[in-house]
């Protein structure tokens, strides 16, 4: 960068060679300013700009300079570079080396490129030991511009294949929470309706809850004076009763006190109507 600055200057002022060297010391600073000093300004009759500019390089950069760009320049690859950006650097690397031509360099461009760019290459029918420089840039940034448009496409269909994401990007639903005052009517009708007339069984009888509650009494009261008429039997004749299977009640065979048909004016307990089969007279 000094360089093409300082020649950018001697352009504009045409100096000469011999104003040139002695104009140089005020744009030096540091370790270039102390060489300058101890070996130009003694006799700068000796100098010319190319020398001085050899003896600066050699002065200020290490002594195995040359031979870590050149490491870095065989060694670059693309990664994660544009192809702008990965052309640009070799070709500063290139001209730090000065003895790389024009074929080599397109050659280790091809080498360092990215597996997409030497594909694009290889169907354009290009070779790196005939394409030369400006036509493998161009394809390339033609390449690149294609699989930038690919992989855009292709995240855009992902997208669209991933349900929770559409349902991000979707907008909100609202969400009516207002009840629906006709259907708590209409429920709360029909459970009145069914507490007044009472609901079906399983069997399709329907049932009264006052029924039930008028033949739970009548049963407890069943059991009860059945109870109260087994303590006036002696225990003797508890036993004669129990042994014949007859009522402690009626004395009668064919059912138990609590259900003596003395003590209920409903049907038994363990008699279900609605499994009551009538048989023809014939076949009794």
């Amino acid at each position: 960068m000094f360089i093409f600055n300082y020649k950018l200057y001697l352009s504009d002022t045409k100096l000469s060679n011999r104003k040139a060297v002695l104009s140089v010391s005020q744009f030096l600073e540091d370790k270039a300013a102390t060489w300058y000093m101890m070996n130009v300004a003694p006799d700068p009759e000796a100098y010319t700009m190319e020398t001085i500019y050899v003896g600066l390089y050699k002065y200020c950069f290490p002594p195995d300079f040359k031979e870590e760009v050149r490491r870095q320049y065989n060694q670059k690859q693309q990664g994660d570079l544009s192809i702008q950006d990965y052309f640009a650097k070799l070709a500063r690397l290139r001209c730090r080396l000065r003895d790389i031509d024009n074929r080599q360099h397109v050659l280790r461009i091809w080498e360092g490129a990215a597996q997409y760019i030497k594909i694009e290459w290889a169907l354009k029918y290009m070779q790196p030991e005939t394409t030369d420089i400006d036509t493998l840039q161009e394809a390339a940034l033609a390449a690149e511009r294609a699989h930038k448009i690919k992989q855009k496409i292709e995240r855009l269909g992902n997208n669209k294949g991933n349900p929770q994401k559409e349902r991000l990007r979707s907008p909100p639903r609202k969400n009516n929470r207002c009840p629906n005052y006709r259907s708590l009517a209409n429920g709360l009708n029909r459970r009145n309706r069914n507490h007044r007339s009472g609901s079906y069984n399983g069997n399709g009888n329907r049932t009264d809850k006052r029924q039930d509650k008028n033949r739970h009494k009548m049963q407890e009261g069943g059991r009860k004076e059945a109870n109260t008429r087994r303590e006036k039997l002696t225990n003797e004749e508890q036993d004669r009763l129990k042994a014949a299977g007859l009522c402690y009640v009626c004395q009668r065979l064919g059912h138990l006190a609590r259900d003596c048909p003395k003590l209920h004016k409903a049907k038994p307990l363990h008699i279900c109507a609605n499994v009551v089969k009538i048989r023809p007279k014939e076949k009794v």
